[in-house]
């Protein structure tokens, strides 16, 4: 067996966002076949090649999702190290900031505007709620 630096990191980072109570599950994989990039799960999946949940390991989808360190392991580090990463965002905020439409310098601007950091490189981020939420602290939605 080979050490996959990835999947290491796919298990490790699984395992952090359990340990702070955000359950995991594993999502297929994009795989490169014939020179072209698909999904690992063998159907013709489009925009959701290597997205979408792992039909065995996690057949429910986000139901499917634990905070089992144990199953995690199993999971991420034996039965599908190649998968990708699955998160439950049930206790999250969480921002996709495409680039291509703006996205990025708009998180950026609301960040300075609110004295919250931005992540320098991350295609989502993600924030924790706060406890309660007051109509005139919150802000509206933009696409």
């Amino acid at each position: 067996m080979t050490y996959d630096r990835n999947a290491a990191s796919t298990l490790l980072t699984a395992l952090a966002f359990a340990r702070h109570g955000h359950a995991v599950f594993p999502l297929w994989w994009p795989v490169t076949h014939n020179g072209q990039t698909v999904c690992a799960c063998g159907r013709l999946c489009g925009k959701q090649g290597g997205k979408h949940p792992h039909s065995r390991f996690a057949p429910n989808g986000i139901h499917s999702a634990t905070l089992d360190s144990g199953i995690i392991k199993l999971l991420f580090g034996l039965r599908c190290p190649e998968a990708n990463l699955g998160v439950s965002t049930e206790k999250l905020v969480v921002i996709d900031a495409d680039p291509r439409h703006g996205g990025d310098e708009a998180l950026a601007a609301r960040c300075r505007a609110l004295g919250a950091r931005r992540p320098a490189a991350a295609a989502h981020t993600s924030f924790s709620p706060p406890l309660t939420t007051s109509p005139s602290r919150a802000s509206p939605q933009t696409r």
